[in-house]
């Protein structure tokens, strides 16, 4: 099934370095997440990178005519995918783009005039943010 994704992509299979499928009682209405580790830090930044020219679908590596797109994400820890999730619900009233890079929690305003760049590394990190959000310290 890599191979496959690689052709679409232009990328070289050779920088697998392992390819595991989680169980089959996964979520039965949705397909089962695949984990690609790659040899090198570089291969895994021009997978990702490449995620925004090269759109996958079902059919580019089953050849099934299934149309449905396939993701690709970063794998992240069960604390960091709680992390992103919090910062989501939380948050998403005054920081319009919260999004991982490179294993971490990253948010921007859509404010012109605070165009920083955020990250947070922990749960007490958000409660900050909710607490400079509120005006209280």
């Amino acid at each position: 099934m890599f191979v496959p994704i690689c052709i679409k992509k232009k990328e070289g299979a050779r920088n697998a370095s392992s390819v595991r499928s989680e169980s089959a009682d996964h979520k039965k209405h949705r397909p089962r997440p695949v984990t690609i580790t790659l040899s090198t830090r570089a291969a895994r930044d021009q997978w990702l990178a490449s995620r925004k020219t090269h759109q996958l679908t079902n059919d580019d590596v089953f050849a099934n005519g299934n149309t449905h797109r396939i993701y690709v994400n970063e794998d992240l820890t069960k604390h960091m995918r709680n992390i992103l999730w919090t910062a989501k619900n939380e948050l998403k009233s005054t920081y319009k783009y919260i999004w991982i890079q490179n294993g971490r929690v990253l948010l921007r305003k859509d404010d012109p005039n605070d165009s920083k760049i955020r990250s947070i590394r922990t749960l007490s990190d958000i409660n900050m943010y909710i607490n400079e959000i509120t005006g209280n310290k």
